[in-house]
């Protein structure tokens, strides 16, 4: 058995562990009650991002399908048209350098999807200049459309 003592040193012994375990316990909880109490900032975070994404997006759609209209327009009607277009194209490109320069890290996706659109935007440039020169030279509708077919599917 034991004496007074050493009863009274594993008394000690035992309530400073149960003491570390509180505090460690409390540590614990203090770290997952910041974790939890920060998830909502977090998630309207990531909320905002992903609207500003979805924006710009939809804004640099819109602007394509408004640049595709004039250069149609352009190939059946000339007029200012090739002008439009030019402007319309001017804004993807600064639609698609916008969610580049405002967004953050992106994922292989959207990078991949920038790539195409800078591409794509390259292709139609091409397209409306060979348009624009064959207008000029007097080619037919059937012509110009025959030489430039497919630039709206790349």
């Amino acid at each position: 058995m034991w004496g007074r003592s050493e009863s009274i040193i594993y008394r000690e012994t035992v309530g400073n562990q149960v003491r570390h375990c509180h505090l460690a316990d409390f540590h614990a909880l203090l770290v997952s009650y910041e974790a939890i109490n920060n998830l909502p900032d977090q998630w309207v975070q990531f909320h905002i991002v992903s609207l500003e994404k979805y924006t710009a997006a939809s804004k640099g759609k819109s602007d394509l399908g408004n640049a595709i209209h004039n250069f149609k327009d352009y190939v059946l009607r000339g007029q200012d048209y090739d002008q439009k277009f030019m402007a319309d194209m001017a804004m993807i490109d600064q639609d698609a350098a916008s969610y580049e320069n405002n967004h953050g890290d992106m994922s292989e996706y959207e990078m991949s999807a920038l790539q195409q659109i800078k591409k794509s935007a390259d292709a139609y440039h091409a397209a409306m200049k060979t348009v624009i020169e064959m207008k000029t030279s007097g080619a037919s509708i059937e012509e110009i459309d025959k030489t430039i077919k497919d630039a709206d599917r790349r």
